[in-house]
């Protein structure tokens, strides 16, 4: 159902400073001429191992999941920057 794949306000709560971290991390990523967004995801998840989180990365931790993403998004839009 619709209401079932939608994010409770726990894990709005527990994602929203890993992808706000990540976001800044990715964005400087992407500036950068020459590092994509694998660089930046990888980074960002490598950021966030370094944090407390509730569940172990690795496990599907939402933490995880967005901090990759974030990392990887905002690669994306930061590489408009050198071109």
């Amino acid at each position: 159902t619709i209401r079932g794949s939608l994010l409770s306000k726990s894990q709005l709560r527990r994602m929203f400073l890993p992808a706000l971290r990540s976001g800044f991390l990715g964005t400087f990523i992407g500036v950068l001429p020459g590092s994509g967004a694998t660089a930046a995801s990888l980074l960002s998840y490598s950021a966030q191992k370094a944090f407390k989180n509730e569940e172990p990365l690795g496990t599907g931790a939402i933490e995880g999941l967005s901090a990759c993403e974030s990392g990887n998004n905002a690669a994306a839009a930061g590489s408009f920057a050198p071109l």
